[in-house]
Order: C-alpha cells, then sequence, then structure tokens
C-alpha cells in the first residue's frame, strides 16, 4: 500500500506571517488599534539603504554631467561648420557659456533615464496607490527625451544662440514634448478612492490626447501668420497642470508636488520672457538659456522624482504588511 508523505502537502508560510504575528503580539492584549507609521519607523541602516540606492542613479547623473562638460569641449571645437555662411554669428556667445549650455541640455538625458528608473522600480507600489499606467508614465518620459534631442540640435543650428525662430527641429521639440507629457499624466492618472470623478478624468484625457495635435495646428498658425508661441506655452501649462493634480491625487495630496510646476512652469516661463527681452545681448543671452533649463524644467523633473522614490520607498518597504493594518504615509 503505497503513502502520501503529509508533511509534503503543507503550504509554504506566507513570508509576510511572521512579521504581522510580531506585530499583534507587540500589541496590547484586547487592543486591535491599526498600526502606524511610528510602528513601523525606518531603522538608521534602513534609511541609510534607501539613500544609497537612490544615490547611485543621482551619482551617475553628476558624473554624466561632468562628462557632458568634456563632450560640450568637443563639440564646440567641431560645430563651427555653419560660420562659413553666417560669421558674424560664430563668436556671439563666450566660449564657457556655450560650454555650459551643451553641458546642461546633455544633462537631461541623465535626468531623464533616472526618473524613469524610478518609475519602473517603484511600478508596483505606484500600482497599488491607482496609478492607472506606469509604463505608460515612462514611456512618456522616454518622449521627452526625443523632444531635448530634437532641441539640441535646433540649438546647434543656431550656434547656441537662442533666437525665436521656427524649423522642423524646433517643432519636433514641441511635439515630442506635448506627447511626452500627455503620456506621463495619463499613466499616472490615479483610480478608486480619493480620484477625480471618472467624467471629469475622461475629458481631462481627451484633452490630453488632443494637445499634440493642437500643438502641430498652432505651430503652423504661428509659423505663417501669428509669429508668436505664447499660445503654445499656454497648451503646455494646461497639460502640466493635469499631470500636476493627478500627481497630487497619486502622492495622497502631498503639497510639495506643487513644487514640480513652480520649477518646470513657473521658473522656466519666467526665464524665457527674461531671453526673449535680452535676445541681443551675448552674456545675458546663453544665462538665461542655462537657468530656464537648469532651474526651471530639470529642476522640476529632479523634485518629482525624488518624490516619488522616497515616498515609495516607506510604502515598498511596508508592502508585505496587510493594507488594512497600515496607515498610509505619502501625505507624510
Amino acid at each position: 500500500m503505497r503513502t502520501t508523505d503529509v508533511s509534503r502537502l503543507r503550504q509554504p508560510e506566507p513570508r509576510w506571517q511572521p512579521h504581522c504575528l510580531a506585530l499583534l503580539r507587540a500589541a496590547p492584549v484586547g487592543s486591535r488599534a491599526p498600526v502606524t507609521r511610528a510602528s513601523l519607523s525606518t531603522s538608521p541602516s534602513d534609511a541609510d539603504s534607501q539613500l544609497t540606492n537612490f544615490a547611485k542613479p543621482l551619482a551617475g547623473a553628476v558624473a554624466t554631467a561632468i562628462v557632458a562638460a568634456a563632450v560640450g569641449i568637443f563639440i564646440n571645437q567641431f560645430s563651427d561648420a555653419p560660420c562659413a555662411l553666417e560669421p558674424a554669428g560664430c563668436e556671439q556667445i563666450p566660449y564657457v557659456m556655450k560650454v555650459l549650455l551643451i553641458a546642461t541640455h546633455l544633462f537631461a538625458f541623465a535626468l531623464i533615464p533616472t526618473s524613469m528608473y524610478v518609475f519602473y522600480q517603484r511600478a508596483p507600489v505606484l500600482e497599488r496607490w491607482g496609478a492607472k499606467s506606469p509604463f505608460t508614465g515612462i514611456l512618456g518620459l522616454s518622449f521627452l527625451m526625443v523632444s531635448i534631442a530634437s532641441e539640441i540640435g535646433w540649438h546647434v543650428s543656431q550656434q547656441w544662440y537662442y533666437q525665436e525662430e521656427y524649423m522642423i527641429l524646433n517643432f519636433a521639440f514641441y511635439f515630442f514634448l506635448s506627447a511626452g507629457t500627455s503620456l506621463w499624466a495619463y499613466g499616472v492618472q490615479p483610480e478608486g478612492k480619493g480620484a477625480s470623478p471618472r467624467s471629469l478624468a475622461d475629458k481631462a484625457d481627451v484633452a490630453l490626447l488632443a494637445a499634440p495635435v493642437l500643438m502641430a495646428v498652432i505651430y503652423a498658425l504661428g509659423a505663417a501668420v501669428t509669429h508668436t508661441k505664447v499660445p503654445m506655452y499656454i497648451v503646455l501649462s494646461l497639460q502640466y497642470a493635469i499631470l500636476t493634480w493627478r500627481m497630487f491625487e497619486l502622492l495622497d495630496h502631498n503639497k510639495r508636488v506643487f513644487l514640480f510646476p513652480f520649477f518646470s512652469v513657473g521658473v522656466n516661463l519666467f526665464f524665457i520672457s527674461l531671453l526673449s527681452k535680452y535676445e541681443s545681448d551675448k552674456v545675458l543671452n546663453p544665462l538665461f538659456h542655462i537657468l530656464h533649463d537648469a532651474a526651471g524644467t530639470e529642476m522640476g523633473i529632479a523634485i518629482i522624482t525624488a518624490l516619488i522614490w522616497f515616498t515609495a520607498a516607506e510604502q515598498a518597504r511596508i508592502k508585505q504588511v496587510p493594507s488594512g493594518a497600515v496607515k498610509d504615509v505619502r501625505s507624510n
């Protein structure tokens, strides 16, 4: 007669069970109060580990910026071909400012992949918070890289001397920037409890879908008729408003999210206005150009990336505890 080893039929013990039992034993008899953030405080070693994990891609971004400065010097030596046609514009920007401009733009190719890495690593937590599609958000960030590549090509054609003009590379910059922002905002749309009403979210999605098409139409009209880019700034600002509100809801109304549009939209447009005003100044032109990218767009992306990383880090650390037993920590 064949016998069965009953011990083999036992289900493996869930990995979270010892942790939960320890929490229950630590509570007073008869007490069933929810576990708070204080009872699950991060130990110094855990905090150091989180900072170390975030410091790795950040250090890579800084190292890339240093390399970018060196590459900027190299590119500057071999990017003067248009000078044969327009020699008057070749020496308008000081050499050091041109190198800093190139380095600032190339730095985005370290910052945005770092942000993509953070969204990829924190995707499971973002999904638990209700994010509709973290992958779509990552795809949107990749579109932003395409827009920056187009912008660099446009600036090289200008010898990095910023001037308001219309050309195919400049159009590609605005189109992919709009498309990337729409995808990013769609991906982080929160669903479930605490999210905006479904009808309002659907209308916002329609606006995000129409924005890149509207951008193309506005650009064509600007090139042929109006000769102004202000309507495009308005469309992008509306897209960033939707993106910011969705991030605000996703992070449980964390007010620090509003630092993102403050820099990416407010500071950015402030320096763009100064750039247009002092377009003919050989020093202020590149200075405001650098600041509108470094203190504007890139600062905003760095802030929202850090918020996602550190806010999700604690949630990821306690992910094995049942959701009903843990107080949400996103707004802390």
